[in-house]
């Protein structure tokens, strides 16, 4: 198979890239990898927030039943970008929390592949602490079973490290979108040249197995594209 890591055309162009950048003041200082809890959030949005704390914090009931009517309003909107219904999604205080939640929603003991047995959970080797520790409990408390895969720029690496790993056995799937420490990404869709379309990396693992897929930090996408059960992402940083 013959891959590149991205389709040869960009999702912005120059112009519209440098007008992202430049809400983020601190770009022009450092280089930022981390996106998650601690990283950093557009200038537009943090005015937005101050905005809104005020007219919340001033106002009383008045002001928050009004508030309420504007949650609804941003909960639609995730919907409609994410392409879920609104009753599947869920507003939390961070990535983090979200992460969790999916985490502990399921249900590890009948995903056994036999009783006592531990549950196979693919994991790649770059990972946020947060991630890691959650992961690592429930590996602690006889649940699952972490097995790494290799996160690389090269494609045909990561995919050959993905299907050297995946048993008939796997039955969760971890991806960070990208990595807080060497800026890699999980590319949930990668160009084969051969048929000159994108092709989902997560399809072309999931083939041999039915499971679940916890995405980790990352941009909007669709998650029915995706192949993606649970969705954990900061998108008020963004929006």
């Amino acid at each position: 198979m013959n891959v590149t890591s991205c389709p040869p055309s960009s999702v912005f162009t120059a112009e519209e890239l440098a007008e992202i950048r430049a809400a983020f003041p601190a770009l022009s200082q450092r280089l930022e990898l981390n996106t998650g809890t601690k990283g950093l959030t557009a200038a537009p949005v943090v005015e937005s927030m101050l905005v809104l704390a005020r007219q919340t914090e001033l106002g009383g009931y008045a002001a928050y039943a009004e508030m309420q009517g504007k949650a609804r309003l941003a909960r639609h909107r995730i919907a409609k970008l994410l392409n879920v219904g609104e009753d599947e999604l869920a507003l939390t205080g961070n990535a983090t929390d979200s992460l969790n939640i999916a985490a502990m929603s399921l249900r590890w003991d009948t995903m056994r592949p036999t009783p006592g047995r531990p549950v196979e959970v693919l994991i790649s080797d770059h990972e946020y602490p947060t991630t890691n520790m959650l992961f690592h409990y429930l590996e602690q408390m006889g649940k699952i079973r972490l097995i790494r895969y290799v996160l690389s720029a090269d494609i045909e690496e990561m995919l050959a490290s993905l299907n050297q790993n995946v048993t008939d056995e796997t039955r969760v799937m971890v991806i960070s979108h990208v990595d807080c420490n060497t800026g890699l990404l999980f590319y949930l869709f990668f160009w084969d040249a051969g048929s000159k379309r994108d092709k989902s990396l997560v399809k072309q693992t999931r083939s041999r197995w039915n499971g679940f897929v916890v995405g980790g930090e990352g941009a909007g996408e669709s998650v029915q594209n995706i192949l993606c059960e649970g969705f954990a992402s900061r998108f008020c940083r963004l929006c």
